[in-house]
């Protein structure tokens, strides 16, 4: 089973190093982008498209965040009660982003921020320091962002992807 760990260690293997050719995924947060080593992303690739399609994104073109965090069986993987669990959806979004299986481009964060409207707020890092309580935070995330931040998925590419039977490289 999927948890925060296993996709932190695993993703963050794939982020590039200085000079390194990469492919840049957004975020959750607003202003988060993540570089991503070109070369392991490309050879990771089915690897991240079997983590989708277990979470079942394979099987429809619209989700949001809240689907991130569940198996496509019912069990929640990603309780988002702590910046680990955060930080792990994080990666995921942003990683899926630069594989092309989920579509979270300016346009995308543009509708989300619309979308939200003063919650849009709570997904900077700015409100976060603010807060200075990540617990609080974290409820405010469940509760105001993850039902409405939607972002289309590519299924037939998830499909064709996880069927390759890669393994993310340690």
């Amino acid at each position: 089973m999927l948890n925060s760990d296993i996709i932190i260690a695993d993703i963050s293997n794939l982020i590039a190093k200085k000079n390194e050719k990469c492919i840049i995924g957004n975020g959750i947060l607003s202003s988060m982008k993540i570089a991503f080593n070109e070369e392991k992303l490309a050879e990771n690739k089915s690897s991240i498209a079997q983590i989708l399609q277990e979470i079942g994104l394979d099987q429809y073109p619209l989700t949001n965040l809240a689907n991130l965090t569940t198996l496509k069986n019912g069990e929640t993987w990603n309780k988002l009660e702590t910046l680990k669990d955060f930080q792990a959806l994080e990666f995921l979004l942003a990683c899926s982003s630069a594989c092309g299986f989920i579509k979270n481009d300016t346009k995308t964060i543009s509708k989300n921020i619309e979308n939200l409207g003063g919650n849009s707020l709570f997904i900077t890092l700015t409100v976060r320091k603010i807060m200075n309580n990540d617990e609080k935070w974290l409820e405010i995330m469940k509760q105001r962002i993850l039902q409405n931040m939607h972002f289309l998925t590519n299924p037939a590419t998830i499909l064709e992807y996880s069927s390759k039977n890669k393994i993310l490289s340690k």
